[in-house]
């Protein structure tokens, strides 16, 4: 429980490499239990936070668990890319964003 709520609030901290490095670290845990409570901060936080470094790598910890878990643990995760990719202008985010479409509806 302690170490789901420091990686909660590794999420929302300030500094955009602690949030891409706790990203990282999310993306190789394999228990659902503990992921269940950080899935919601990755949509809410770091798909919309201001540094494209963050976003990234938000799009290729949801592109991991994906290849996990399957759509049945990311059922929304269509959804969320198509409305993610309205509003991103980063060029290298876009692109991992689009293979992760691609890869959910193949």
């Amino acid at each position: 429980m302690m170490v789901c709520n420091n990686l909660r609030n590794d999420l929302t901290h300030a500094n955009e490499y602690v949030v891409g490095a706790s990203l990282k670290l999310i993306s190789w845990i394999a228990v659902r239990e503990i992921l269940d409570a950080l899935i919601p901060p990755i949509y809410d936080k770091c798909l919309t936070h201001i540094e494209s470094f963050v976003r990234r790598n938000a799009i290729e910890c949801l592109y991991c668990l994906y290849k996990k878990f399957g759509t049945n643990y990311l059922h929304d995760l269509d959804d969320k890319m198509l409305h993610f990719l309205e509003s991103e202008n980063d060029v290298n985010t876009r692109r991992n964003a689009i293979v992760l479409l691609f890869e959910v509806n193949s």
